[in-house]
């Protein structure tokens, strides 16, 4: 089992990340954060009988979800969903519905 989150920023580079606070500690604490929001999903309980890896990668999330299930070869993707408008879909595309296309196993969305 594999537990997953997706940073989308911009690249250091990018004039949208040039502010007066250190871009990469930024992202360094985001990261922590993030891995120890994935451990607490897991239940000491079943920590017991299970070991679930916890990642954090960059990049366009349905591409980096499906990279990833593709290298530890998924049974099942599980996500959360967030409630979008349909303008929004139109105009930004729904990460979960090009997981749902493009998955090479069942896709469970879960509406948060």
């Amino acid at each position: 089992m594999s537990l997953l989150h997706v940073f989308e920023w911009p690249a250091e580079d990018v004039p949208l990340a040039t502010r007066p606070f250190s871009v990469p500690e930024y992202r360094q604490e985001s990261e922590r954060r993030a891995i120890a929001k994935l451990h607490e999903l897991v239940p000491e309980s079943i920590r017991e009988w299970c070991r679930p890896g916890t990642r954090v990668s960059h990049g366009k999330a349905y591409r980096e979800i499906l990279g990833v299930a593709d290298e530890d070869p998924a049974d099942l993707i599980v996500m959360g969903v967030h409630g979008r408008n349909p303008v929004d879909l139109m105009l930004f595309g729904s990460t979960t519905n090009q997981v749902v296309r493009q998955a090479t196993c069942p896709v469970l969305a879960i509406r948060r």
